[in-house]
C-alpha cells in the first residue's frame, strides 16, 4: 500500500481552498478537473475536501481578502455620491464611521415623561 504523504495532502487542500475562494473569472486553471489533475488527486478527492474545515477556512480567507481590497474603492464610490447628495451613501459613510449612533434612549417619550421632565424642570 502507497504511504500518504500528509504533508502534500495539507499543501493541495490549502490550494484548493484558495481556488475555491478565487471568483470563477479569476481561477486558474479553470476547471475543477484541471486542478485535480495539476495537484495529482482526483475530483472525487477534491469534492470530498469541499467540506473539509482547512478548506472552508482558507476558501473563506480568500474570499476576505479579495472583499477587502474592493472595499477601500466601494467606501471612495459611497463617499462621491454623498457629496452628489446621495442620502443612503451619506448615511452608510456616517455608519461606517460611527457617526451615525442609535440614541441612548427612545426619540419620542410618552406624555406622563414629558410632564415629569417639565415638572422638575420648573422645581414644582
Amino acid at each position: 500500500m502507497p504511504q500518504v504523504d500528509k504533508n502534500k495532502i495539507r499543501e493541495n487542500k490549502i490550494r484548493f481552498g484558495m481556488w475555491r475562494g478565487t471568483p470563477i473569472q479569476f481561477r486558474k486553471p479553470q476547471s475543477q478537473q484541471e486542478l485535480a489533475a495539476e495537484l495529482g488527486t482526483t475530483e472525487v478527492s477534491l469534492s470530498r475536501w469541499r467540506n473539509d474545515p482547512l478548506v472552508l477556512e482558507i476558501e473563506r480567507c480568500a474570499m476576505k481578502r479579495m472583499a477587502d481590497g474592493s472595499m477601500w474603492e466601494i467606501v471612495q464610490q459611497q463617499v462621491q455620491k454623498a457629496k452628489e447628495g446621495n442620502t443612503q451613501a451619506a448615511r452608510f459613510i456616517a455608519d461606517i464611521t460611527g457617526e451615525l449612533k442609535k440614541p441612548d434612549r427612545p426619540t419620542q417619550i410618552g406624555k406622563i415623561e414629558v410632564e415629569f421632565i417639565t415638572k422638575n424642570k420648573d422645581g414644582k
